[in-house]
């Protein structure tokens, strides 16, 4: 068995700048740059990456000695290539009915009369838009690096069920008419209304991006998030999805304490500017 080494060790060997070494680990999405630092995705795991600990220098990216130029290379030009549904279901063994519905459900697709186009967020993932040249039918293709993409990953595995580390949030101590768990009693009061209004709606939906962040609420018809900001007890975790919510351009209804009392009259008023009427 190969020996690990450090990327700017790999580097050297290869006569190669650290840097360097780091765009070609990241072209092949060996690594990804999460939270300031360097992380292993899937591929780079199956490459043969480790995450090691120095004493020193703390957490970094091991890889075999013998990994070479070539190898990394050929990843890189196969990550190039654009990857259709069938594809991308062939990779993760599901249908590419499956597929589409998951990344519609990710806010990356939107249906069309028939067929798929791609959504704002969907670009920025690398997203782009085909038309059948017979048929004329909307299809979307994605850059290769979409099967490590995080949001897609656990979504996949939560749908399979084959990731039991998987991370949940707490679950909520009211008790909703639909069943709903929620944290707050005000939370409770916003899910009975959107049940009632029959809006459907999931709470403590994983927002699609890096972060390990939740939703409040999340309307999947117009891929819309409802947040109640409690005033009086702003955690972390609030700040941090309220900078995620305005830096990926989320659409966002944002709901106080005196909104709480007057449902009736914000609610239809802010569904309304995302196409959804409630009464």
């Amino acid at each position: 068995m190969s020996r690990k080494i450090s990327t700017s060790a790999l580097a050297k060997k290869h006569g190669l700048s650290a840097k360097q070494m780091f765009q070609r680990f990241e072209s092949a999405s060996f690594i990804q740059r999460i939270d300031e630092h360097w992380q292993l995705t899937n591929a780079g795991i199956i490459a043969g990456g480790e995450m090691k600990n120095h004493s020193k220098y703390g957490e970094y990216v091991a890889w075999p000695e013998a990994l070479s130029l070539e190898q990394i290379n050929a990843v890189s030009s196969e990550r190039a290539k654009s990857l259709s549904a069938t594809a991308i279901g062939k990779h993760f063994v599901i249908s590419p009915i499956k597929v589409n519905h998951l990344l519609a459900e990710l806010g990356w697709l939107e249906k069309s009369i028939k067929g798929w186009k791609v959504s704002a967020q969907g670009l920025r993932v690398g997203g782009i838009q085909n038309e059948d040249e017979h048929s004329g039918i909307p299809f979307v293709t994605w850059p290769g690096r979409i099967l490590d993409n995080i949001s897609l990953t656990s979504l996949i595995e939560n749908v399979l069920e084959t990731n039991d580390n998987a991370v949940y949030p707490p679950q909520g101590k009211y008790r909703a008419i639909d069943g709903h768990f929620l944290a707050s009693q005000a939370e409770l009061s916003i899910d009975n209304w959107l049940y009632l209004a029959l809006i459907r709606h999931a709470t403590q939906r994983r927002l699609p991006i890096d972060e390990t962040l939740y939703a409040g609420f999340y309307l999947p018809d117009a891929k819309l998030y409802i947040e109640y900001w409690d005033s009086t007890q702003t955690s972390d975790d609030d700040t941090l999805k309220k900078e995620a919510y305005y830096k990926h351009g989320f659409n966002l209804i944002e709901l106080s304490a005196d909104d709480i009392q007057n449902l009736d009259e914000v609610l239809p008023r802010q569904l309304l500017k995302y196409g959804i009427q409630a009464y």
